[in-house]
């Protein structure tokens, strides 16, 4: 395979987009957001619409709704603008080399590479290839960066030839059986995940029911909503699993 070769300058824009597409594609950041939003609405109503006195929850409410939804936010654009004028790999002039055997980039003060079997994670998005090799550390290569759709579609095909583990293979034995093993624990994480939130949705639609009052007040939805929001990110752990190709 002839060599891949794209050259690379980022702008402050693609790395503010790219620094928030990676942070919101984490299940965690996800989910806190989300409790941030609920917290954020949970807690107008109390202060505005119901009009509950001396709520504690209101205030814990919405401070944790502006850290979520504010302070994270801005603090994760400031991180991004600095790190495009302050950071080389963000802010110089890169040329990625592919080869049938590894990814090297060349930058203006520095170089680096890594094997292909050393790879962790490979995520295509609409506009980036995020292939991730050593715990925080990848390549972020733009597509609008390749020569040629040519080009493009030959990086596509040589990665998807790139055996990614799953997070949780690391805790499961070396050999043949690996691939069996891991599939059957992510059936019994789907099993369970599901089971939970049929449980959740049968004991508080049970509960709402029975008080019509209850029916009217958000805060009683609160808590099954975040506990199926948490029980479906479990869930796509195992599909995750489950839907691994050897």
């Amino acid at each position: 395979m002839d060599p891949i070769q794209i050259n690379v300058k980022l702008t402050t824009k693609e790395v503010v987009q790219l620094n928030f597409e990676i942070r919101y594609r984490i299940p965690f950041v996800i989910f806190i957001t989300l409790l941030g939003l609920i917290g954020a609405v949970k807690s107008l109503d109390a202060l505005f619409i119901h009009a509950i006195p001396n709520n504690d929850w209101t205030p814990v409410g919405l401070g944790f709704s502006f850290i979520t939804v504010v302070i994270m936010p801005v603090s994760a654009y400031i991180i991004s603008i600095r790190a495009s004028k302050n950071d080389p790999f963000w802010s110089e002039n890169l040329v990625y080399t592919i080869t049938e055997d590894q990814i090297a980039v060349q930058g203006e003060s520095f170089q680096s590479s890594v094997k292909l079997p050393d790879i962790k994670t490979i995520k295509e998005s609409k506009r980036w290839f995020i292939i991730m090799y050593e715990g925080k550390q990848g390549y972020f290569i733009p597509k609008n960066r390749f020569a040629n759709e040519n080009d493009l579609a030959r990086f596509r095909q040589l990665m998807s030839t790139v055996k990614v583990q799953p997070f949780l293979y690391r805790f499961l034995p070396a050999g043949q059986s690996n691939d069996v093993i891991a599939k059957v624990i992510g059936i019994f994480i789907m099993l369970l995940s599901t089971l939970f939130m049929v449980f959740i949705t049968v004991v508080y639609g049970a509960l709402i029911s029975g008080d019509p009052e209850n029916a009217s007040d958000f805060g009683v939805w609160l808590t099954p909503i975040v506990l199926v929001i948490l029980a479906f990110f479990v869930f796509r752990v195992g599909w995750r699993l489950v839907r691994r190709k050897s």
